[in-house]
């Protein structure tokens, strides 16, 4: 595993928004995908439970919902881990405490905006130190 970078698990049920994401954010990060919470879960375990930040999708079709696999993944992580929750919903429901959620962010994500965040995130709740910049807004 590359631990020169932050390694950011990427969960959204839309192919294309997975991989357009993933080819983003791989310039900048160490990135996990998974394609519903079910397979989330798996890879969250080939972590060890110890992935730097999350970005997931609210919903992740059948099982369970990205804020439910947050409170899931917050129950087993090693340490506090940030979540970024991507909704295309207009009404956002405050889901900030209960599935430790950091930051709410409406889709179509801007994806610079989503990178300073992460970082952001990263630093602050990861206490992660690197040469690794993350792009100019």
């Amino acid at each position: 595993m590359d631990r020169r970078r932050p390694r950011v698990l990427l969960i959204d049920d839309n192919e294309a928004t997975l991989q357009t994401l993933s080819f983003a954010l791989r310039p900048h990060f160490s990135v996990w995908i998974a394609r519903n919470a079910s397979h989330a879960i798996e890879v969250a375990q080939e972590l060890g439970w110890d992935a730097d930040a999350i970005v997931t999708d609210l919903n992740l079709g059948t099982g369970l919902r990205g804020d439910q696999f947050a409170a899931y993944y917050g129950e087993r992580q090693r340490s506090e881990t940030p979540v970024v929750l991507m909704t295309g919903a207009s009404e956002i429901v405050d889901l900030h405490a209960q599935a430790r959620i950091a930051v709410v962010r409406l889709k179509p994500v801007d994806i610079d905006s989503l990178i300073a965040v992460l970082w952001s995130l990263i630093r602050r709740d990861r206490g992660w130190e690197s040469d690794a910049r993350p792009p100019s807004q």
